[in-house]
């Protein structure tokens, strides 16, 4: 008898915190159940399990839309949403519209993330295009910030298209189609189930680099990284900017070629910030 109340004891001394903090709780078959995991700012790896439109994770991300209807009476940047597309059975994240020209579906992580980010994702496509055509993209972010009528920040993308290989290092400067690339490999195209990572450090000056199947990828530089040191009047849109020192990661693609997202996607995503 003292025996198992002493075990008993034990177990709800183990388990009481966790109930109290509202993150266990035990079902059948002794499986762990309970409310969606807490909004990670230093490890976000929530899997694409639930279908949702758009994206939110139990309010985890933010969308394009959040930047309002600004333009020509409509949005500026689209929403991304969770769904199997027409990817059969595998869920994935991709766009729900493109309401502007470089209005690119986004989905941006919520909370205060420090500077230092490495994001990746998982590429999943339906059925590969070999069309030399533009564009299918996906893409990556880093010290994103969204506002008013406004997105910037870093993205890394390439595009899936076997016909028209290529990827970027860009910066959006915040005002819709203000946006220009710092680097360019004009090889890659990314394929089914290919393992992609972006990450960004230090702010004097900003360094970003990026890698497929763990390979970084050499830019038209000659080395496997860029920096951003800032842009003057003539070399991007929107005047001079200063490197972008702050912001948060995520997510997102681009379809100018049939506008409908759902051939390719997003299967898996992780962001880390130490």
């Amino acid at each position: 008898m003292r025996l198992w109340a002493l075990t008993l004891t034990s177990v709800l001394w183990l388990v009481a915190p966790a109930l109290a903090q509202n993150t266990l709780f035990l079902g059948l078959n002794g499986q762990t159940t309970g409310p969606p995991p807490a909004c990670s700012t230093t490890n976000y790896n929530i899997p694409f399990t639930v279908v949702e439109n758009p994206i939110t994770q139990n309010n985890c991300w933010q969308g394009g839309h959040a930047a309002g209807s600004s333009c020509g009476g409509g949005f500026c940047w689209g929403n991304m949403q969770v769904g199997t597309g027409s990817a059969g059975t595998t869920k994935m994240a991709y766009g729900v519209d493109q309401p502007t020209q470089f209005g690119d579906p986004t989905a941006i992580l919520t909370g205060s993330w420090s500077n230092n980010q490495t994001v990746t994702g998982t590429v999943h496509i339906a059925s590969s295009q070999t069309s030399s055509s533009c564009c299918h993209e996906l893409e990556l972010r880093l010290r994103m910030t969204i506002g008013a009528a406004s997105q910037s920040g870093y993205e890394m993308y390439c595009s899936t298209l076997t016909g028209n290989p290529y990827c970027h290092i860009a910066r959006w400067n915040g005002p819709a189609g203000q946006y220009c690339n710092l680097t360019s490999n004009g090889s890659i195209f990314l394929k089914n189930n290919d393992v992609v990572s972006a990450t960004v450090s230090g702010t004097s000056p900003t360094r970003l680099s990026m890698s497929v199947n763990g390979t970084p990828i050499v830019w038209d530089s000659g080395q496997n990284f860029v920096n951003d040191t800032g842009q003057s009047t003539s070399d991007c849109p929107g005047g001079a900017h200063a490197a972008l020192t702050s912001g948060n990661p995520g997510m997102g693609q681009y379809d100018s070629l049939n506008f409908t997202f759902t051939s390719f996607g997003w299967s898996t995503f992780q962001a880390t910030s130490p």
